[in-house]
């Protein structure tokens, strides 16, 4: 059983309980982090979570029963426990023999939202051996008309994996920009041959962009080259 979804239950938590404290009970974000149990840098990344995510529209309720005697019922269906393909074999005798070690695991890895939410409760249902993963449509559209948010286990991994992908990519676009910065500044040709940046431009970048950049930084040289110099001349001060 993998823990990608337990980690997005406990920051959905920690991002709700963080846009609660500050917005219903006015906390400061330093009393906040207190009550969190964690940094005052990661309580203002949750509450800009809150607001991109619109949470403090949507989730944040203003009759005070979010944390109050609310009883939120979601399902995650579709959770693998193998991580890699097996037999249909072993998945069949697993359900059969092991299916009690299911729950003492989901526990286990879910232990931080035991211990941040004092009423959370699971319950392990209709574990089954598939061959892949199927959806009952009709059993979907019964439960949310009961007010049950259902989730599947493919599609909150599928949004982890996008989230990583597009932090990863904007971490990519930073150096980029950083080593653009630098060629700018010093030159490509003036890189040393073994050099990471020299490595990183030629992994990096295309011919056409490093020509690009030599361009620009040879027009801003020919510019500073060009712009007139103010002389200033000393002035003998007399006094009579």
């Amino acid at each position: 059983m993998g823990t990608g979804d337990a980690k997005l239950d406990y920051e959905n938590i920690l991002m709700i309980r963080a846009a609660w404290y500050y917005y219903m009970e006015n906390y400061t974000q330093q009393r906040i982090s207190e009550l969190l149990g964690v940094s005052r840098a990661r309580v203002i990344g949750l509450l800009e979570k809150a607001r991109q995510t619109g949470v403090i529209q949507f989730r944040i309720r203003q009759d005070g029963t979010l944390f109050d005697g609310e009883k939120i019922v979601s399902v995650t269906r579709g959770i693998r426990y193998y991580e890699h393909p097996v037999s249909m074999d072993i998945c069949e005798d697993f359900v059969k023999l092991q299916s009690d070690i299911i729950y003492e695991e989901y526990k286990w890895n879910h232990s931080q939202l035991w211990a941040l939410d004092r009423t959370f409760q699971a319950e392990i249902l209709n574990i089954r051996a598939e061959s892949r993963p199927s959806r009952d449509l009709m059993q979907d559209l019964q439960d949310i008309k009961n007010g049950i948010e259902i989730r599947y286990d493919a599609d909150l991994r599928k949004a982890d994996k996008e989230q990583k992908s597009r932090k990863r990519a904007k971490a990519m676009e930073k150096k980029i920009q950083a080593l653009e910065r630098k060629l700018l500044d010093v030159g490509y040709e003036n890189l040393e041959p073994y050099s990471l940046d020299k490595i990183h431009a030629d992994k990096w970048l295309t011919p056409e962009r490093i020509r690009e950049l030599a361009e620009i930084r040879e027009q801003r040289m020919q510019e500073e080259k060009n712009q007139p110099v103010q002389l200033s001349l000393p002035l003998d001060v007399l006094f009579p």
